[in-house]
């Protein structure tokens, strides 16, 4: 049996038959229908990526299941979320400020007491799961339901994947109605809500452990497929509970004991869909001459050693002949083929990271553009980026091995080092091969490579081939797609045919335009082109100049006599922060502009200053505070849970660009303790602070300054809050003392 990667709940559709004794001499060969598998990825893929979450559910649809399981609960603001429990699991929930849920605190995280836009900044992922090793830790959070399923079909109808079913499962106990959960029928009615309003007709069924919303879906939703999820009894005790034969019975497959049970759940029309299946073990114990191991079946290795010594000597690398031996080759084994070694035994890779490009239908000699469609500003302005001549390095496959490819070769490259979407254009050489064997064979393969980080580039949406950029003519054309961008896939045809392009395709929607500008935004150009006649001499040029030119910037500052020190006469510094609306950023509470744009900006300010200024466009200087704090809060609130939240009030109150899209960042702002307690303090939810300490720099401060003009002062990614002590005032009389 070939094994998949991936945590898979497998649902069979049993058809066992038993062996028929008959005498020795005329005994026939048993025959049985052959069994019809649907693999489901349990929870999406969980053995490999966090449960109920997006990334586990394109995970396992590219695994290639059939059916994608799910649970689905309700939230206080009636929203359906797609989630195990109805609580925050201890086993690999983290809070919005990164601390692990505690077992015992379970029950005080109630997502039907909760918003969604509350349990979305818990994190999923980033702590892993204990009972799955292979689990990649990342931080995720808990979708909707109707995100899931968006996002599923649009991968689907991106990709031309099989469409996939999706089993979803009422969470629902009666003893929780109004606690967790709501009532049976308004559960079922926002639940059918969602599924109603997509596309997927035909393709889910929703199943529970609960009778009452199936009975609800029974009566209001008489087309759904439902299936009947049992843990114990008989196939006749559990349909007692029901008033319908529903389609789907799905016992533990423990309790599918024979083909009898089998076939009476076929007889009363139901389809058997047992769970949870997980292995081939747990199946072949229906059969008693298959030697079970006790469990766990399959044990974890904790730690390996292994030493040894070998040795060989080589003497004939040169071409030598020893008795008995002709000229010795070694090969090296790379991520992809082989390839003969020369000089080393061990293949040597470079620091950083490549990109392999395979083209097919191509020609040696033949010119090729591909568009890089980037998500720009989400590369990590920290890492360290290109610098002076520095570029993406090309490389083409050859019989040889891998090849540098000339900058002359390139004819184009728009991307800016993959720091921004564009076109890149290769004449591929003359000895270029489809042969080799280091990659895949039959495809012309190019490679990129750096030797920086893998975060100094942005991150990667798609690659495309044959591509050619179109600019704009207005011939009398509506110019309202110029505010937000042509939509993708407007552009379909040529005006004026020709014969060798076959179709044409817009992938992405249009960038670069700009609206007609209005009265009050001319005048203000005008007038400010008056004042600096396009020459940056002046702070308040060089500030005006860029937030003119470059939209995307939000504020700029401008330092003279800056450069290392802050006493360098014909330096000029000027500090650019981004606008955040709207825009993608590597890191919210401290935004930087990308290198890329940075150089741009140098650029324009170069062609308009003097030749005896040398200007140096740069990012902020973040200086983050850490607040640590005893609160008590108001009586009869969840500390735990208040306690968080004060935690994000306090991120909102030092980075408020952060969370309000009309919030926007100063430089030079100080901030004293007296200020941010008495902002703590009128939160409807905090009785009183003691012990509240502000960090900078390592240091407790009472009032906190920016070290230099070109640092901002932001919140730290974690604060402490704990709990203060009850306070408790005695009232006492001549002959008595009250209790507290």
């Amino acid at each position: 049996m070939k094994t998949k990667s991936i945590f898979l709940l497998a649902m069979l559709a049993l058809a066992l038959a038993c062996k028929e004794n008959k005498p020795a001499e005329k005994e026939e060969p048993m025959t049985q229908d052959k069994p019809t598998l649907a693999v489901q990825g349990h929870r999406g893929e969980r053995g490999n990526l966090p449960e109920n979450t997006i990334e586990a559910f394109l995970g396992a649809l590219h695994k290639g299941v059939d059916v994608l399981e799910l649970d689905v609960v309700i939230s206080k603001d009636n929203k359906v979320v797609v989630s195990h429990e109805p609580f925050m699991n201890s086993l690999y929930m983290s809070t919005p400020g990164g601390e692990a849920v505690a077992k015992e605190d379970e029950d005080r995280y109630n997502l039907h007491e909760m918003d969604y836009e509350e349990i979305r900044q818990w994190d999923s992922g980033s702590r892993g799961n204990k009972n799955f090793p292979q689990q990649q830790r990342m931080k995720t959070y808990k979708p909707l339901l109707s995100e899931m399923i968006d996002t599923i079909q649009a991968e689907i109808a991106a990709k031309g994947l099989p469409q996939v079913k999706y089993n979803i499962e009422v969470k629902s106990v009666p003893e929780e109605y109004d606690v967790t959960q709501p009532q049976p029928e308004p559960f079922v009615d926002l639940l059918m809500e969602v599924i109603n309003s997509k596309d997927i007709e035909g393709h889910y069924n929703i199943q529970s452990f609960d009778p009452a919303p199936l009975e609800v879906l029974h009566t209001k939703y008489p087309e759904v497929e439902i299936a009947y999820l049992v843990g114990d009894g008989t196939v006749d005790e559990n349909m007692q509970k029901l008033s319908y034969t529903p389609q789907i019975y799905s016992p533990h497959y423990k309790l599918v004991t024979d083909s009898t049970m089998v076939n009476h759940v076929h007889e009363l029309g139901m389809k058997l869909i047992p769970w949870t299946v997980n292995d081939s073990l747990a199946i072949a114990k229906n059969s008693t001459s298959t030697i079970i191991p006790n469990e766990p079946y399959t044990p974890f290795i904790e730690s390996v050693t292994l030493q040894y010594i070998a040795s060989q000597n080589l003497n004939n690398l040169t071409g030598a002949q020893d008795v008995g031996l002709g000229p010795l080759q070694l090969y090296t084994i790379h991520p992809f083929g082989i390839a003969p070694s020369r000089d080393k035994v061990l293949p040597s890779y470079p620091h950083g990271g490549s990109l392999y490009i395979g083209l097919e239908n191509v020609q040696q000699l033949q010119k090729v553009s591909m568009l890089f469609q980037l998500l720009e500003g989400t590369e990590n302005t920290l890492s360290p980026t290109f610098t002076g001549n520095e570029k993406i390095q090309w490389e083409i496959l050859t019989p040889a091995g891998w090849r540098n490819i000339t900058h002359t070769a390139v004819s184009l490259e728009g991307t800016g080092n993959f720091l921004k979407s564009g076109i890149v254009a290769i004449n591929i050489p003359e000895d270029a091969t489809s042969e080799g064997t280091l990659m895949p064979q039959r495809l012309i393969w190019l490679k990129a490579k750096m030797d920086k980080n893998y975060d100094s580039v942005s991150r990667f949406i798609d690659i495309k081939a044959q591509v050619v950029l179109a600019e704009f003519e207005n011939q009398g054309n509506t110019l309202e797609h110029l505010k937000s961008g042509l939509a993708a896939k407007t552009i379909s045809k040529q005006v004026i045919r020709t014969a060798d392009v076959k179709s044409i395709t817009q992938p992405y929607s249009s960038f670069g335009g700009k609206p007609e500008e209005d009265a009050q935004a001319y005048r203000r150009r005008v007038s400010e082109r008056l004042r600096h006649k396009d020459r940056a001499v002046t702070l308040w040029d060089y500030e005006h100049l860029v937030l003119q030119h470059f939209p995307e910037i939000h504020k700029v500052k401008c330092l003279n006599h800056t450069c290392c020190s802050f006493l360098s006469p014909g330096k000029v510094t000027i500090v650019v922060v981004p606008d955040t609306v709207n825009q993608n950023v590597h890191d919210i509470f401290e935004p930087r502009v990308s290198q890329a744009k940075l150089n741009d900006i140098q650029v324009y300010l170069n062609a308009r200053n003097s030749f005896f200024v040398t200007p140096k466009v740069t990012n902020p200087e973040y200086e983050p505070v850490k607040v640590t704090l005893l609160a008590k809060f108001k009586k009869g609130l969840d500390e735990n849970y208040h306690k968080e939240l004060l935690k994000m009030d306090i991120k909102k109150f030092l980075s408020p660009w952060a969370f309000v899209e009309t919030a926007g960042i100063i430089f030079g702002v100080s901030l004293h303790k007296s200020h941010l307690i008495k902002h703590l303090e009128d939160l409807d939810y905090v009785d009183y602070l003691e012990n509240v300490v502000m960090e900078h720099n390592g240091e407790s401060k009472t009032q906190v300054f920016p070290s230099n003009p070109k640092a901002i002062l932001v919140s730290s990614k974690n604060h402490i809050v704990e709990n203060a002590e009850d306070k408790c005032v005695k009232e006492s009389t001549t002959f008595s003392t009250a209790p507290c």
